[in-house]
């Protein structure tokens, strides 16, 4: 079950293991954990720096097809 110290927990440990968690790299591996963080965080950076990691850092320059227009928002929790 996914809350806000959960979302915190798992990027803390994506992290460590030296995971891409940049908004890209999760939203191509782990986009249930993305979406749980738009749950509880205003955008995937603020998840992120919520957890002391310099968000800035492990930005991404690109984002996945589709999403370029939602650039600092979650993306819908609708399923299409």
């Amino acid at each position: 079950m996914w809350d806000r110290e959960e979302v915190r927990i798992r990027i803390t440990q994506l992290y460590r293991l030296g995971k891409d968690i940049s908004y890209t790299g999760v939203w191509e591996e782990h986009p249930h954990g993305l979406f749980a963080a738009g749950h509880y965080f205003p955008n995937w950076s603020h998840a992120v720096t919520s957890c002391g990691i310099d968000y800035s850092k492990v930005r991404s320059s690109s984002m996945p097809p589709g999403i370029t227009l939602a650039v600092g928002r979650m993306p819908s929790l609708l399923w299409v």
